[in-house]
């Protein structure tokens, strides 16, 4: 974390926009922007899913043995954790419109 004791707090570090009582440097829209991923592209938050579903096809279609079965699980895992901010996002985008 960095250390804000020298640095004077921002017009947005009031307790109007602290979360849990606290000072924040960011307001709650901000906070609540980045946690629902409405920030990032589409293009980036679609890449690694597209990505593991490539290394999926590839397991089943072009490779063999131990290398097929690591694709498959790889492929997997990039495209199950990439789906927290491709939910995500839609869920903003159908909900804000």
């Amino acid at each position: 974390m960095m250390d804000h004791i020298l640095n004077r707090p921002t017009k947005r570090a009031d307790q109007s926009g602290a979360l849990r009582g606290g000072r924040t440097w960011f307001s709650r829209h901000t906070i609540n922007k980045a946690k629902q991923f409405s920030d990032v592209s589409w293009l980036r938050l679609l890449a690694p899913a597209i990505l593991g579903i490539g290394l999926m096809v590839a397991g089943q279609t072009l490779l063999a043995g131990d290398g097929a079965a690591f694709a498959n699980l790889a492929g997997l895992l990039i495209f199950i954790f990439s789906l927290n901010g491709i939910i995500s996002r839609a869920w903003q985008d159908i909900t804000h419109r």
